[in-house]
């Protein structure tokens, strides 16, 4: 191999390498720093805390983790809370404050896969899910499936069916 060729393998390479790494790094830009990150800022919000009420004072590695995301402490709130409950409804909940806080925080694959874990046969906090994941793909800019998610919840009595036909009336046809 001539020093040419060498200089343009290492090159290539040095391209292939950059381009790797800045696709595969983790987003955890601000909401203004996403392409929907506008309507991400607008709509992204806490939902009020209904896990608290269903603790013992013994569930003290809850009641943390909780007591984090009541303050905005989302990225130790996300951190703290438990992979376990007494019951399939605590289950349901401790997944959603989970779920919201990697999302509040920017860790938008993390937040797709722990509110993906939420079941039906979970409770209410399924339903309240269903908000909160159309938002996530939206944090992804995959506006098509979010408009599928929302229209859903439009057309429901679902937690968010209200928000969700505003949003549908401000987000880009693609």
């Amino acid at each position: 191999m001539n020093r040419n060729q060498h200089f343009t393998a290492v090159w290539i390479a040095a391209i292939l390498l950059v381009g790797v790494f800045t696709a595969c790094k983790p987003d955890k830009g601000n909401f203004q720093d996403k392409e929907q990150g506008h309507l991400l800022h607008k709509y992204l919000k806490p939902y009020p805390d209904e896990l608290t009420a269903l603790l013992l004072p013994s569930d003290t590695v809850t009641l943390k983790a909780i007591d984090a995301y009541n303050t905005g402490q989302f990225e130790n709130a996300a951190k703290s809370f438990p992979n376990y409950a007494r019951n399939l409804e605590q289950a349901g909940y401790i997944l959603l404050y989970k779920g919201i806080s990697e999302l509040m925080t920017g860790n938008d694959n993390e937040a797709l896969i722990t509110l993906q874990r939420i079941q039906t046969k979970m409770g209410e906090s399924h339903s309240i899910s269903q908000w909160y994941l159309a938002l996530n793909y939206l944090s992804f800019n995959n506006v098509y499936e979010a408009r599928q998610r929302l229209t859903k919840l439009a057309d429901s009595q679902l937690f968010g069916h209200d928000l969700a036909k505003q949003l549908l009336k401000e987000l880009p046809e693609n």
